[in-house]
């Protein structure tokens, strides 16, 4: 028998019991391999790094839950990669509606007036939402995301562990997700109106 499926099939027993040891060995085994990976796809360290702790936390949170047929390995790779293709598809469909919005508000008198006023508002959203995270949380993911600090930077910096880091980031970014789906909608709306 292949010693990495024996290796992936204890892990995942000891994942789906809720061994915080496993959780912690199954990023120090796969952490750098994935986001070398994502890096492929995104080309962007920051991202990879964000994508990877969304996949290895998911694994984690449904961890009772988890059907795998293959490997781990080959889990995690395929995770992955779907992560990063729902990214780039996300990222071009921005990017198409921020090319539409220009496209269509351009023949007004103050060009790029819209976009601003949309990019004001969604500042003020960021900002407001940031304001209301817990003050660790607000303070790594600014300087993971503005400061573009690596992840073990910001551990060293703030003296805690990269785990804390991780979690904190992954805390920031699901409140961000909901403190902004309105307007993630609204952008929609005015892209068919």
């Amino acid at each position: 028998m292949n010693r990495h499926v024996t290796l992936d099939e204890e892990l995942l027993k000891r994942l789906k019991k809720g061994d915080q040891d496993a959780y912690a060995f199954l990023y120090k085994e796969y952490y750098v391999l994935l986001c070398a990976y994502a890096f492929k796809f995104v080309h962007d360290h920051l991202t990879s790094e964000s994508i990877v702790n969304d996949v290895v936390y998911t694994i984690w949170k449904n961890r009772e839950n988890l059907m795998i047929e293959k490997t781990l390995r080959s889990y995690l790779v395929r995770a992955v990669k779907n992560r990063c293709i729902n990214h780039l598809n996300q990222q071009k469909l921005q990017q198409t509606l921020r090319d539409q919005i220009l496209l269509e508000h351009s023949f007004v008198n103050n060009e790029n007036s819209f976009e601003k006023l949309i990019l004001r508002e969604l500042e003020d959203r960021l900002e407001s939402a940031l304001r209301q995270l817990p003050e660790l949380t607000e303070t790594i993911f600014r300087k993971s995301r503005f400061e573009q600090l690596r992840y073990q930077e910001i551990a060293d910096e703030l003296k805690v562990s990269i785990d804390v880091v991780k979690y904190h980031i992954k805390s920031a970014l699901s409140a961000l997700r909901v403190a902004l789906k309105d307007f993630l909608f609204l952008l929609l709306l005015l892209n068919f109106f």
